[in-house]
């Protein structure tokens, strides 16, 4: 793809064969480094040539792949290695997003190229590589987005145009010091199921009120998290199902009973309502209540918590309602999910630094306007 010479934003697609074809971005999302685009009609006789699409889960360690690209420019270039690893997280500009790890020769002019399996199948598209590191230079350690997770990506923006986060349906607390049972397994940390949503994934995998919840596609949640703070705990599981889209799979362990139980969720896409308390917590920390459509301030959520004067205002805030954020009027939560979305679109633009303007009507109808920080994503 290539930008077209004096029209900002006009792109191009470039065939193998010198083709040029106008095309039109449709949507782009930079946190994962995918855009969806829809090229010109082709000419009758000549039409366009689709990959077969493999499925990136069957994947294994060691298995060869190869990829195609353009780097430095040089034309069409193929580069053959293996798996390094799967479901790597902490690479991208989504920390929580797993991808496929690498060995193959990747340059400048690789990212967004495919990476195939030897049956010709599309398993990945590439997206990044380390070179130099504060520890020294590296050498093929590269990064391909897996084609399960860009074909939820596909259905997910095609349905509606609206990406919606990937929600499980569970409630659950950080247990910094677990249960016995627990920690002679060896697991320092873990989040207590204390609620199950009917009808939602963890109901329909079978989780229970009491499971003890020890690890993500089987990573360690003190691993995932980076500590055994309670907050950081949480935003681990909370991390790693936004990361997901509606229809991927989250594996999870749980204990019971004092044995290590697997489980397998297909994440489902939250409602808009459901969807504003998401992006309320992680956008602003804020968790907002249950059992009503009004956006009502429950308390400090797990991103607050590393502010203890943010979190502090948040409690003196309880029972508040969310009246306005950044001039919109938001009476519904439904409203407030919309708002998100577009400060979602300013932080990616803003480079990850922003301030918005949040009015709050007390239960008394105090109205108090509250400039604060957009904590992430």
């Amino acid at each position: 793809m290539e930008e077209g010479e004096g029209r900002p934003g006009a792109v191009f697609a470039t065939f193998e064969d010198g083709r040029r074809v106008r095309a039109r971005v449709l949507f782009a999302d930079p946190r994962e480094d995918l855009a969806l685009l829809r090229l010109a009609a082709p000419a009758p006789a000549e039409g366009y040539a689709t990959a077969r699409l493999g499925s990136s889960e069957e994947l294994a360690v060691g298995q060869e792949v190869f990829a195609i690209g353009n780097p430095f420019g040089l034309g069409h270039t193929v580069s053959r290695g293996i798996v390094s690893a799967v479901d790597r997280t902490r690479v991208l500009r989504n920390p929580a997003l797993p991808v496929l790890q690498l060995d193959a020769a990747i340059n400048v002019g690789n990212s967004g190229g495919p990476l195939f399996n030897l049956d010709g199948e599309l398993v990945g598209i590439v997206t990044a590589r380390v070179s130099d590191t504060p520890l020294g230079k590296a050498e093929g350690i590269a990064f391909a987005l897996p084609i399960d997770h860009v074909r939820a990506f596909l259905r997910a923006v095609s349905e509606d145009g609206i990406q919606r986060s990937g929600m499980i349906g569970l409630q659950g607390s950080a247990l910094v010091r677990p249960p016995p049972e627990v920690r002679a397994l060896g697991y320092r940390t873990g989040i207590l199921v204390e609620g199950v949503y009917r009808g939602y994934p963890a109901h329909a995998a079978g989780l229970r009120r009491g499971d003890v919840i020890v690890a993500l596609r089987g990573k360690r949640l003190d691993a995932l998290a980076g500590s055994r703070r309670p907050e950081a705990v949480l935003d681990a599981l909370q991390q790693s199902v936004r990361a997901l889209f509606p229809g991927e799979t989250l594996a999870v362990t749980v204990v019971r009973d004092g044995a290590p139980m697997n489980f397998a969720l297909e994440v489902a896409a939250a409602r808009p309502a459901e969807q504003a308390k998401l992006d309320a917590e992680a956008l602003f920390g804020i968790l907002l209540a249950d059992g009503t459509d009004v956006p009502t301030i429950a308390g400090p959520g797990p991103r607050a918590m590393a502010h203890r004067r943010f979190a502090r205002r948040i409690r003196r805030l309880r029972g508040a309602r969310i009246v306005d954020v950044m001039g919109r009027k938001v009476e519904r939560l439904e409203d407030l999910a919309e708002v998100c979305t577009e400060i979602r679109d300013l932080l990616e633009r803003s480079g990850g630094q922003l301030r918005v303007a949040v009015t709050v009507e007390s239960r008394g109808g105090r109205r108090v306007r509250w400039v604060i920080p957009v904590l992430g994503s």
